[in-house]
């Protein structure tokens, strides 16, 4: 039986709950997964499940500590050149500063990886994201002969701060590469088409949701009162929550009742805060901070709209294919979203409303569409729930996973 590690640069964590499903799914399917983190989480997460999973999860030895200079010590002796090699294309094609720092210091702990993967006899390597990750993958791979793969996802290969020119070796160099959306495919594939970078190990793969422990439409409590408007997503400048607050504001002009309870955290907090009390919407906006799963899960049961104003952000930044748009639809929630990147491959007129970005006036119609009419939010949350159970399950797509990784799915 073969073995798979998946390395990420913190996990478990709930900003990233993708990989926990997919490594979940893998692991219901009878193959057993070995979690890596590149870095300690200092915080016990709250969740039952991220402390069942960050206790089978491997962390390496602190920088300078004797294991991790044995390992590296190690592969220098026996492995020479590769060693040599693999710390030179870090230095000569890591050019930003804060990514090249980064994989300097990560080096040594890929090193200690390597060895480790070479004592269990692991078979594979997968990491989650195209930088850090993926350049630790490669780092493994090259030194303990196993073959790796990596996903890619959107930060990794669009922001100005992530970016590596490493990259094309990566992609070169990996067994497979998955895009989880085919905006983010043909990106890539120009990046490395501009670079001459072979291009043919590009597979699209979504990212997905656990389907069989949510309840659909059917399920759903009546409708509230007063309607709920729910976001969740961290508070930086992709997510677009500045963007939802204006277009409540214009609503609140137009005496529309409702609440909108926005789940994140995040470095805009303090800046969203002013705005809801410069516009005086505290009564029916409330920023909830990061909550444990189970809260979440709550809340998307009293959801009547969801709402992600995506955007992307000025240094290039922008989402994926939202994982918390998924969740929404899988519950028959119908949302409201913008076009930018792969959210059209999600949503469409037959599961949702998609808006141009950073276009308060066409939010707040398409969030007041919504509001009036009860009846057609029943249908878009039926359609967008058939949506994600046709194309975005957590299950089905770990299946199609395991068969790059050569794995009998039968």
């Amino acid at each position: 039986m073969r073995n798979v590690a998946y390395i990420c640069s913190l996990f478990p964590t709930r900003t990233e709950t993708f990989v926990l499903r997919e490594v979940e799914q893998l692991t219901r399917m009878g193959w057993p997964v070995t979690c890596f983190s590149l870095r300690r989480n200092a915080e016990v997460p709250p969740d039952e499940e991220l402390q069942a999973w960050r206790q089978k999860t491997v962390y390496p030895p602190f920088l300078f500590s004797i294991g991790l200079l044995k390992a590296n010590f190690y592969f220098l002796c026996t492995r020479p050149l590769r060693y040599i090699q693999c710390f030179l294309a870090l230095w000569r094609n890591t050019t930003h500063p804060h990514a090249l720092v980064r994989s300097l210091a990560i080096f040594p702990i890929a090193v200690w990886f390597a060895g480790l993967v070479q004592k269990e006899k692991i078979s594979r390597i997968h990491a989650h994201f195209a930088n850090v990750p993926a350049t630790s993958a490669w780092i493994i791979g090259r030194l303990a002969g196993v073959l790796f793969s990596f996903t890619a996802h959107a930060f990794d290969i669009f922001s100005n701060d992530y970016r590596d020119s490493l990259l094309p070796r990566k992609v070169r160099d990996a067994d497979f590469v998955v895009c989880i959306s085919e905006y983010n495919r043909q990106h890539l594939e120009s990046t490395l088409a501009s670079a001459g970078a072979p291009a043919g190990r590009l597979v699209v793969i979504h990212c997905g949701v656990d389907v069989k422990t949510t309840r659909g439409p059917a399920a759903r409590p009546s409708v509230n009162k007063v309607p709920t408007i729910l976001s969740i997503g961290r508070l930086t400048e992709k997510k677009g929550h500045t963007y939802l607050i204006k277009a409540l504001s214009l609503l609140r002009t137009k005496g529309e009742r409702f609440r909108c309870l926005i789940v994140g955290e995040g470095p805009l907090n303090s800046t969203l805060r002013a705005q809801i009390a410069d516009l005086k919407l505290q009564e029916c906006i409330s920023l909830l901070g990061e909550l444990p799963h189970q809260d979440v899960e709550a809340l998307l049961e009293e959801a009547d709209i969801f709402c992600l104003a995506c955007v992307v952000a000025k240094d290039g930044d922008r989402d994926g294919i939202p994982v918390s748009l998924m969740e929404a639809m899988a519950r028959g929630i119908p949302v409201v979203s913008t076009s930018v990147s792969g959210i059209p491959e999600l949503v469409c007129d037959e599961t949702g409303i998609l808006v141009p970005e950073r276009d308060p006036a066409a939010l707040a119609a398409a969030i007041e569409t919504l509001l009036g009419q009860p009846e057609y939010r029943r249908t878009l949350g039926n359609r967008a729930r058939e949506r994600i159970l046709d194309g975005f399950s957590a299950e089905a797509n770990a299946k199609k996973l395991a068969s790059l990784f050569s794995f009998d799915v039968t």
